[in-house]
């Protein structure tokens, strides 16, 4: 398996950046992606060794993926819960936050 790295840039109309995300996932040599990895109940995993907590950009783009498939505010909150199988979004890792960044994205890109 390697691991790459996707940079998604969000700009305002302006041109201006105003986030930047690096997205980590695994390939094997084919260049299939892995799906982010899952635990107990098929709930996809936090852990992760020496990894830091997401950060509040992470969490903002992931409310508003959620948004942009109809899913907003408590709602978005608890199935963010659901689907990283945490009790508090601050349990999420950065890379596990990436990997649900990436995963959404994909799941959006097929509806």
């Amino acid at each position: 398996m390697e691991q790459k790295v996707r940079c998604v840039e969000v700009r305002m109309p302006d041109g201006k950046p105003i986030l930047n995300l690096h997205l980590i996932y695994q390939s094997d040599a084919s260049g299939a992606q892995s799906a982010p990895n899952k635990g107990q109940n098929g709930q996809v995993s936090t852990q992760s060794p020496g990894d830091s907590s997401m950060t509040d950009a992470q969490k903002r783009y992931l409310f508003r993926i959620l948004a942009d498939q109809g899913i907003e505010e408590d709602k978005a909150h608890q199935h963010l819960k659901e689907l990283l199988g945490v009790d508090s979004l601050k349990q999420v890792s950065k890379t596990k936050a990436s990997n649900m960044i990436e995963h959404l994205l994909e799941q959006s890109q097929t509806r």
